[in-house]
Formats: C-alpha cells, sequence, structure tokens
C-alpha cells in the first residue's frame, strides 16, 4: 500500500496550482431570497460577445470598474487572523464492487495524501504592501514529501479585490494605477500577477455577459442585490497575460466585487506543437474561489478563499491529482480614516512579505479553529465544473474524447495477461442530451493473446445515475481490498509483486445509484444483471525486477453463468480511515448469484478518523458473510498479511465468514512540531521545506477471525493447496479458518505527521506460530 501511495505522489510532484462553499460570507446575519422578477435577465449561458451585451450590464460594469479601482478612500487597511489548510488530493473512479462502492455516479472520491494546517496573521493596507505572518502550523501526511511552504514564498491570501491587478500566490501592488503598470518589467514584478476583470484596461483583454440580479441578501435590515456578470478572456493579446475566466458577483448598490469564481489562464504567444500535444495528453488547470463579506455596511473584504491546482490526463477522466488550498478569514479589524484619524498613509513601494514565526512559537500554538482536514473534507473537485474548461464541463455541445474512467482501462500488467493496452472513448451529449453519456474501451492483452473491454450507457436525471453495461474484464476476487481504486500495475511489472487473484469474468449490468438527501451523502445503488465466471492461468513469470521468486499461480475458479442481483448502501463515501479525511464512514452491501452458480453475500464497513488536540484515531472494520452450498473458489473469503494482519503469511486465512479489524490511536508530542527548512541558512525562504517532525507514539492494534460453516467452503479451502509452516514443520492448508482470534499489537514511534514510523509489533493470540517482539518499519497510515 504504501509503495502504491508513493508512486501517486510523484506524480502529484509536478502540481501545483490555483476556491471556500458558501456563497457570500457576511459579518452580521443574513438571508437570501429569490431575486424580484423585474430584475435584469441576460442569458448567463450566451457566448462572450461585448456587442450583445445589454446597455444596462455596460453601465453596471462602468460602475465597478469606476468604483473598484482603488479601495474605498476611508478605508486604510485591516488586519485578520487566518486559519489555512494546503492539501494534497487523489481523485480517483468510485470503486465498481463492495461497500465503498459508488459506481456509476459521475464524480469519482476523493482521498487525501498530505494535509498541512497553517494559522497566519495578515495585515494589509491600501498602499497594497501585504504582510502574512504564519503563527501555527501542524500536519498529516501518508507518505513523506516536501511541504507547501517550499512553493509559497510570498502570501498565498488575496487581501482584497479592488485595484487593477490581483495578487494570487505571489504578490504586488493590489491598487495600483493601470498606466502605471508595466507587463515587460521583470525586475520589480513578480510573474504572476492578474489582469483584474474590472481594472482600467480590462476591455484589452475580456468579454462580458450576464449582469442578472441573481440573488437578494437581507443583512441588519437592509437589502443587497447582487449581480453576476460572466468573464471571458479575449482570444489575442500583445504579450503573456494571466487572465480571469468565470463569473463574478458584484453589490448592484455600492458596485464592489463579492464573489470571484472561475479558472485563471495564461494567454501567450502560440505553443510549438510539441507543447500543444503535451497539453492535449495532461491538463492543468488553476481554479479559485475568493468569497468577500460585508464590514461596517461599506466594504467588502475576503472571508473565505480557496485556491486549487487540478491536473487530468486525457486518458482517464476521473484520476485527478490536486493541490488544494483552503482559508478561513476571521477577527477582522478594520483602520480607516476619521475625525481623529485624517493623516494620509505615505506613498512608497509596496511590501508583500511572508514570514514565519520563531520555531518555538509554531510548536507551542494550539488555538485551532477547526479539526485538521475538515476544510479539506467539505470542498469537492466538482465544486468548480460550471467554470472549468469545455473538455471538463458537463454543460455545451456534444463532445467525443478519447478517454476512460480508469488507467488500468487502456494500459496495465499482470500475471495473467502480461502487459494490456488499449484506447477508450467517450461520447458525453451534455446539452443535446443533459446527463447522458455513452462510451466504450477495447484492449489487447499480449501475453494471453486475448481481448477485452467494455461499452457502457450512462444517464444522470436528478438525483439518479441510471447505467448499462456490457464487459468482458479481468476481475480480482481479493476481500477487504484498499479504497483507492488501482491494481498493483506498476509494482506487477516493476518488483514481481501482484498480490490479486483473477478471474474472467463476461458480464451485462443494469443499475442506478441514488444520492439520498440526508446527513452524510448516502448513496444508494442497485444492480442486477448476467454474468459468466471463467478460470484464469498465469502467464508471466516475472517482473523486471526479480529474485528467485516467481509470480503465484492464479487461483482455481467455479466456472458457470448466474444473475446477479445486488443493493449497497453508503454513507460519508469519501471517509476511508486509511487517508486523511476527517468522520464517520459506513458501507453495506448484498449481492446474490442465481443460475448455474448460486450464492449470497453480505458485506458491511465502518471506518473513521478524527483528530482531537494531539490525539487522532482512525479504525476500520469488514466483516462478510458467504451463504452457499456449491464449491466456489472465488467467492471465498481471504485474508492475511496484506489485508492487515502483519505477520501472518498471503491469504493465510479464510472462510465463509469474517471479521477483520483495524484501529490505532496516536498522541503527538509537544515539540518540533515547526517545519524544518533546507536550504540557505538565512530567512525561511530555502530551497526545500519538510513539514515538520512532529514525533507521535501510536500503538495499533489488528484483530481477524474466520470460519468454515458449510462443507462446500472447506473443499473449496481444500482446492487452494497446502503449504508447509517454517516455525513447526506442520503441512496446513494454505487459506483455512483462523481457529480462534488472531491479532497482533504494534507501538510505534512516527514522523512527518505520520508518514513514518519505526517501532515493535508482536502478536497476541496464542495460537501464533511466533510470540515475540519484532522490529517493524512503516510508512503511510499503518492500523
Amino acid at each position: 500500500m504504501a509503495d502504491r501511495l508513493s508512486v501517486a505522489i510523484a506524480v502529484l510532484a509536478g502540481v501545483l496550482g490555483f476556491t471556500p462553499t458558501a456563497l457570500y460570507a457576511q459579518k452580521a446575519t443574513s438571508t437570501a431570497t429569490p431575486a424580484d422578477s423585474s430584475s435584469t435577465k441576460t442569458d448567463l449561458r450566451a457566448q462572450p460577445d461585448t456587442s450583445s451585451a445589454t446597455q444596462a450590464l455596460m453601465s453596471l460594469i462602468a460602475a465597478v470598474r469606476r468604483t473598484g479601482q482603488e479601495a474605498p478612500a476611508e478605508l486604510l487597511g485591516y488586519s485578520a487572523t487566518v486559519e489555512s489548510e494546503v492539501a494534497v488530493v487523489l481523485r480517483t473512479a468510485a470503486a465498481r464492487e463492495g461497500p465503498s462502492s459508488s459506481a456509476g455516479t459521475q464524480t469519482g472520491v476523493e482521498r487525501v495524501l498530505q494535509v498541512e494546517q497553517i494559522e497566519s496573521t495578515l495585515d494589509w493596507k491600501r498602499t497594497g504592501s501585504t504582510d502574512q505572518h504564519v503563527i501555527g502550523y501542524r500536519s498529516r501526511a501518508i507518505t513523506a514529501s516536501l511541504s507547501s511552504l517550499s512553493y509559497f514564498h510570498r502570501p498565498w491570501l488575496v487581501p482584497v479585490l479592488y485595484g487593477n491587478r490581483l495578487q494570487l500566490l505571489f504578490g504586488r501592488d493590489s491598487v495600483t494605477n493601470a498606466d502605471e503598470i508595466d507587463p515587460t518589467d521583470t525586475t520589480h514584478a513578480p510573474a504572476l500577477l492578474a489582469v483584474h476583470p474590472f481594472a482600467g484596461d480590462a476591455g484589452a483583454y475580456y468579454h462580458y455577459t450576464g449582469g442578472d440580479t441573481v440573488v437578494v441578501l437581507h443583512v441588519q435590515g437592509r437589502s443587497i442585490p447582487i449581480a453576476r456578470i460572466n468573464v471571458e478572456p479575449i482570444d489575442r493579446v500583445q504579450q503573456r497575460t494571466l487572465l480571469f475566466r468565470g463569473e463574478i458577483d458584484v453589490d448592484v448598490d455600492r458596485h464592489q466585487v463579492v464573489r470571484m469564481l472561475g479558472q485563471f489562464v495564461v494567454r501567450d504567444v502560440p505553443h510549438s506543437a510539441l507543447r500543444r500535444a503535451l497539453g492535449a495528453a495532461w491538463q492543468t488547470v488553476a481554479f479559485a474561489e475568493l468569497v468577500n463579506g460585508e464590514f461596517d455596511g461599506h466594504y467588502w473584504l475576503p472571508t473565505e478563499q480557496r485556491i486549487e491546482g487540478q491536473a487530468r490526463t486525457a486518458f482517464a477522466g476521473e484520476f485527478s491529482p490536486i493541490i488544494r488550498v483552503v482559508s478561513r478569514f476571521r477577527h477582522q479589524e478594520l483602520e480607516t480614516r476619521n475625525a481623529d484619524n485624517l493623516a494620509v498613509q505615505a506613498a512608497g513601494e509596496p511590501s508583500v512579505l511572508l514570514t514565519i514565526a520563531p520555531r518555538d512559537s509554531l510548536t507551542a500554538f494550539g488555538e485551532w479553529g477547526s479539526e485538521i482536514g475538515v476544510m479539506t473534507a467539505e470542498a469537492r473537485a466538482e465544486d468548480f465544473d460550471a467554470v472549468a474548461p469545455d473538455r471538463w464541463r458537463t454543460r455545451g455541445a456534444p463532445r467525443l474524447d478519447w478517454r476512460a474512467d480508469r488507467i488500468n482501462d487502456v494500459v496495465r500488467f499482470n500475471r495473467v495477461e502480461g502487459a494490456f493496452t488499449g484506447v477508450a472513448a467517450t461520447l458525453r451529449f451534455r446539452d443535446a442530451a443533459p446527463g447522458a453519456a455513452i462510451g466504450a474501451n477495447i484492449g489487447w492483452a499480449w501475453a494471453e493473446q486475448t481481448a477485452r473491454g467494455a461499452a457502457w450507457g450512462r444517464w444522470r436525471r436528478r438525483a439518479w445515475t441510471y447505467n448499462a453495461r456490457l464487459e468482458r474484464e479481468l476481475a480480482n476476487t481479493n476481500d477487504f481490498q484498499p479504497l483507492v481504486d488501482y491494481e498493483q500495475s506498476l509494482m506487477a511489472l516493476l518488483f514481481t509483486a501482484d498480490d490479486y487473484d483473477y478471474v474472467d469474468r463476461r458480464a451485462f449490468t443494469l443499475g442506478g445509484t441514488h444520492s439520498l438527501p440526508l446527513p452524510g451523502a448516502p448513496v444508494l445503488r442497485l444492480e442486477t444483471g448476467v454474468a459468466q465466471d471463467r478460470g484464469e492461468q498465469r502467464r508471466v513469470l516475472f517482473g523486471l525486477i526479480h529474485s528467485d521468486s516467481s509470480f503465484r499461480g492464479n487461483r482455481p475458479v467455479a466456472e458457470g453463468s448466474y444473475l446477479r442481483t445486488a443493493v449497497g448502501l453508503n454513507l460519508h463515501p469519501n471517509v476511508s480511515g486509511e487517508f486523511l479525511e476527517p468522520g464517520i464512514g459506513v458501507g453495506l452491501w448484498y449481492v446474490r448469484g442465481d443460475g448455474q452458480l448460486r450464492w449470497q453475500r453480505a458485506e458491511a464497513r465502518v471506518t473513521a478518523r478524527h483528530t482531537v488536540g494531539p490525539l487522532t484515531y482512525a479504525g476500520r472494520v469488514d466483516a462478510i458473510a458467504l451463504f452457499s452450498r456449491q464449491v466456489l473458489p472465488q467467492q471465498i473469503i481471504e485474508f492475511g498479511e496484506n489485508e492487515g494482519l502483519p505477520g501472518y503469511a498471503f491469504k493465510e486465512f479464510g472462510g465463509d465468514r469474517a471479521v477483520l479489524g483495524r484501529a490505532a490511536v496516536s498522541y503527538q508530542l509537544p515539540f518540533l512540531r515547526a517545519p524544518i527548512r533546507l536550504g540557505r541558512a538565512e530567512g525561511w525562504r530555502g530551497r526545500f521545506v519538510l513539514p515538520s517532525l512532529a514525533p507521535s507514539f501510536a500503538v495499533g492494534l489488528q484483530g481477524g477471525w474466520s470460519e468454515a460453516h458449510a462443507a462446500s467452503t472447506r473443499a473449496a479451502l481444500a482446492l487452494f493447496g497446502t503449504r508447509v509452516d517454517t516455525l513447526s514443520g506442520k503441512t496446513l492448508l494454505a487459506t483455512r479458518p483462523t481457529g480462534g482470534i488472531r491479532s497482533t499489537v504494534n507501538i510505534t514511534l512516527r514522523l512527518f505527521g505520520g508518514a513514518l514510523g519505526v517501532g515493535v509489533a508482536r502478536p497476541l493470540d496464542r495460537l501464533s506460530p511466533s510470540s515475540g517482539w519484532r522490529f517493524i518499519v512503516g510508512v503511510g497510515q499503518p492500523f
């Protein structure tokens, strides 16, 4: 598992980019009502074209441009405390089977691999000077990697939405006059300066549409009409320029920006053919949602911000590495000009600084406003779908893309097929038939000399998603699988490690998923269809790197056809326990086969993770019951070392009833919590910054139990062969009932937010062949 995550982190390392979930944040309590029917109406989905803009829209844009050139004259500055989370997230396709499955939905699942929680103070002056001072830091991680502070050498907060240029991750005066800006000046101007959509020179960069009054806010007895303006960059500019594309909400009365939601795009000179090809294969997009709240009834200032970089490959639509930065502003204090304060701040070169408190101050900080990981978990990649590039959107003209949901559909390696390569295509009807899509993938297994693939259709209708799928697949029969849905193709290819057993399955399935409007975002899944299982065999002996050990043989399969019916319910589907999403998740799954192969199978899973102060607990419990009078090896429950019982053999235990539980509690010690700077000695702008060492003591407990009730189960276990126990010399079934509860305990010292650990472990059950302590080294967040 750790090796697979290391590969994912390596993919994520090249992604760094640029959103809060509330529409508007108000300092005072507010309510929203539908806009009055007399409001100006313009089609928000119209193609951007200034010539089609209404006179009312152009008048509104002109007013906002006049008002927003500088911050209001009375506002000298403000200060605030800001809590941020910077997370590395891997978005993958949902599992197709099992209690965590939600296959058929249009969105994947998100797994948090690293999260850093950072407390800052922000001081902004109307001259453009910005000082962000980090006063608190803590992190959690699956695999050790660089801290986000390695990349953020200047403030990542956007202090105001006034002015002619936007400060994004790198800074500059955000109220400078447009005619004072020299785009070619690279000596004093950082590279990332976005042209504000309402800058004095914005007409040379943007088209506008919209202007509807979309909502009316009621704040302290005052009604605030909010209009939405769609902004689109023009196709050609004179030099390399960073521009905004998306929607902007403005206060119609005061002509100030309330919210920006969209992406930042670089308008550049034409690229070479190679760069265009690379851009088509792998696209990275910087999104932002910048939300203001009203203060003192006059000023709109930041309350929530989310900046997110998403990367997607053309080969797999649901695979997306993400860098997510979510910030919430608190305790805003305004400095305004009044009768007692008439002095004008002295002009000068504005400073934009990111500073970090001393190590002892960072270590001592404990006044966190939320549990680590909560802000990240509340966000989803699809929040930006409406303002995403055309190839990502659900609206628009019909679109054909040469892509699959999963990378494994077009390229993989295993001991049965050897190398598998293929192609996939998806046709999304979008506006022609909203929610409908069809697709297919086909490929060739080179060692097996066999074609496999699938054809499918999907229609999303309100809370339901309906599916039909015809396929021939190489399905794996493993139980208690990790919740990230990808197989060990890379590990098998490189290191001769393939810990799955396979069945050749042909199936036609009809199904649907329903998102229930209840707490926990529960998803109900229904399926039925016909299927046929056939046995497979190992055809490849080694990967690229191997010792004397070859791939294991594939386990036997009972062949036959059947009618498969299944129902599942998933609560909090993004909570895994194995990754860093906080919360409690529950999955229930019932499946049965009728026909030549007959069985019933019920599964349940509970996962959890929470952090309370220095304490973190995580756990996962799986229970499976199989009911069958037939000898069905592919349905037998199997588990061992790879499924969470360290010290035992591959699939050493099994049966027709099984429970596997894993839990861990860690306590973070009150020292060494500051990030570690590597590089030159002065300042915090060294070349590399590591997350804090953050040592913690963790105690983990794993336990498993299985038994074989039916004679058919015992006969199936006998088909798996035997092995010789290395300590006792006895010949045992390769997979057998546990004969009681098999359990282990480990005590570890974990570093870098839990990513690395060393310690000792020992079995607790009296039946274990070994009763002593043994040394262990761990990567990731094992139970």
